[in-house]
């Protein structure tokens, strides 16, 4: 990675806010930088104060919460509702549903690259406004479709305007310190986690509200005829928040854009030079190795994700653990509340003491140890020794969801693999755009390998979990072409 001096948070500051392909130090050593030539006691009279810095990420951690809660919002009732507006056969519901569910990403692919551009030429803040009004207009939209292309095209136009997570990483980017970026970097992996966790909780507890409530909405004939629109406009009222404390409280950090103490000492550091194309970006060999390493990672992140509800579900006979809703709603709880420690506490410390690479390194060998712990409770379930699989189950759920550092950490590297700040939004949309082509195909796959172990008792039905295991042990190849991170002076 980038030379970092741990010692000099100014110096860091500047040099994550030079301009465009800056006169970049080529020496590695990191008192050499000095972009413009600028008065650097000037510059560093205009650093912001740390609490204000701490402040303006934790709102855009509250930004931040908003995509993947539009996103999964819908899952507890997508089916019914294709079903209701289709008039389909059961057996038809799940190609709609997927039809229904993948729109979301497929156009949010499509326009995450013109979102980066916008944020890079017009500002980030005034692009994540727009961002975040378009997807709270397209979710409190979709909540009233009556036909499933009307639930295709709403659903297709919050994914055109969900550009406000590449928007918010490189505003996050832009306001790291190397002491900071860690935890930083942490908040924003765990918002986007709450925000997976809130969505379908809001989801499922409005669907329906006459059947579910009669005795507060019996009454409502919007509500009998359109039984999932209370849901989107919860859903569309949070993200409706995030607008307002965007336009109120969020701060300008693009240096062309900003007045204020954010980014007025980049300002001054600020000359003309010429920005680099999004060919040249993916040319650099330190690109697409994080890029690659990334992509891998959410693979198998996506994978796991898309099969677990269902593994949760499945009797034990067929591969899975056969838990009931109650029990398969702790469950995600207990993974989640696990995963927000390792983030938010263990993944700082580790990232600090011994660098990006070598945490990747760790989770790599987290990954198919992890997975390996849901066959093996699953195995001592069907052998009838629950004890041993409680147990298990419990040493998996403590340890395991270590490998989500991987999340965190290769969000990290892709900042500080970007050439210069000036190209963040440009890097880190073609981060977006990989992470929605995966989310569009991975799940379906994930779910019909699952399916066919199952149905065919393959390998046990652990066939989905072998092939995940394997897939793992790609990732430390993968790394090898990883950069090194240097030694902080």
């Amino acid at each position: 990675m980038m030379s970092r001096c741990s010692g000099d948070g100014s110096a860091s500051r500047r040099a994550e806010s030079s301009p465009l392909l800056g006169n970049r130090a080529t020496d590695g050593s990191c008192s050499s930088y000095n972009p413009a030539g600028y008065d650097t006691n000037e510059a560093e009279s205009f650093q912001p104060s740390a609490p204000l810095l701490k402040k303006q990420v934790l709102l855009l951690c509250y930004a931040r919460l908003m995509e993947p809660l539009a996103f999964f919002s819908i899952f507890p009732y997508v089916a019914e509702m294709v079903q209701r507006n289709g008039n389909l056969a059961e057996s038809d519901v799940g190609f709609y549903s997927g039809l229904v569910e993948a729109a979301f990403s497929a156009a949010q692919a499509v326009t995450l690259l013109l979102w980066g551009t916008l944020a890079d030429r017009f500002g980030r803040r005034s692009m994540l406004l727009y961002s975040l009004a378009g997807m709270a207009t397209g979710t409190a939209l979709f909540g009233t479709a009556s036909e499933i292309w009307h639930m295709i095209l709403f659903r297709s136009l919050t994914g055109l305007f969900s550009g406000a997570n590449l928007i918010i990483r490189t505003m996050i980017g832009e306001l790291c310190t190397p002491d900071s970026q860690a935890t930083f970097f942490s908040w924003y992996a765990v918002a986007g986690n709450l925000g997976i966790f809130i969505g379908p909780i809001i989801g499922g507890a409005l669907a329906d509200p006459a059947s579910q409530y009669p005795s507060v909405f019996g009454d409502s004939a919007f509500l009998q005829r359109h039984p999932y629109a209370l849901s989107g406009f919860a859903t569309a009222a949070m993200t409706g928040t995030a607008v307002l404390i965007t336009a109120v409280a969020i701060q300008e950090t693009l240096p062309e854009q900003a007045g204020n103490s954010l980014s007025k000492a980049c300002q001054i550091a600020q000359q003309e030079s010429p920005q680099p194309s999004m060919r040249q970006i993916l040319q650099t060999t330190q690109v697409q190795a994080v890029l690659g390493s990334y992509a891998y990672v959410m693979f198998i992140a996506i994978a796991f994700m898309a099969i677990h509800p269902v593994v949760l579900y499945t009797p034990v006979h067929h591969g899975g653990l056969g838990l009931s809703t109650t029990q398969i709603t702790a469950f995600i709880a207990a993974v989640g509340a696990s995963e927000t420690v390792w983030l938010m506490i263990a993944f700082p410390l580790l990232q600090r003491r011994v660098g990006t690479k070598r945490v990747l390194v760790v989770c790599s060998w987290l990954w198919p140890l992890f997975f390996a712990g849901y066959t093996v409770t699953s195995a001592l379930e069907r052998e009838g020794q629950t004890i041993a699989a409680v147990v298990v189950a419990v040493f998996n759920i403590v340890v395991g969801p270590g490998a989500f550092m991987a999340f965190t950490a290769v969000q990290l590297a892709v900042n500080e693999a970007s050439p210069s700040p000036g190209v963040l939004g440009k890097l880190n949309s073609s981060v977006e755009i990989l992470s929605s082509i995966i989310r569009s195909v991975v799940p379906g796959i994930a779910t019909a390998v699952f399916a066919v172990g199952a149905r065919g008792n393959i390998l046990g039905g652990y066939l989905a979990w072998v092939v995940l295991i394997v897939s793992t042990m790609g990732l430390p190849l993968i790394l090898k072409r990883f950069p090194d991170d240097h030694v902080r002076c």
